[in-house]
C-alpha cells in the first residue's frame, strides 16, 4: 500500500507474512518504506526493479545520504 495524494507516492507500508520462515509461528511483520512514485521526487536508485535479495535486506534500515537530507527536508517543510 502507497500512501499517496495529487502528486504521487514516496512512502508506503508493506505486510510480511511468514517472516521467521516458519509457519509454525507464522510471525507477521508491517514494515514502512520509502519509493519514488511522486512527481517531486526522482530518485534513479529507488527506480531499480528485477532486484532478488535475501529476505534480511529487507528489514535492514538505511538510506543514502542524499536521500535522508531530501527526506528530512520535506518533513520540516510540512511542519511550518
Amino acid at each position: 500500500m502507497c500512501v499517496t495524494d495529487d502528486r504521487g507516492s514516496s512512502w508506503g507500508l508493506s505486510h510480511f507474512t511468514n517472516a521467521a520462515s516458519d509457519w509454525n509461528r507464522n510471525h507477521a511483520v508491517l514494515t514502512r518504506f520509502d519509493c519514488d512514485l511522486s512527481l517531486d521526487v526522482n530518485d534513479p536508485l529507488m527506480k531499480e526493479s528485477d532486484i532478488n535479495v535475501d529476505p534480511e535486506v529487507y528489514f535492514k534500515y538505511g538510506l543514502t545520504k542524499e536521500q535522508r537530507k531530501r527526506i528530512e527536508a520535506a518533513v520540516s517543510l510540512k511542519e511550518e
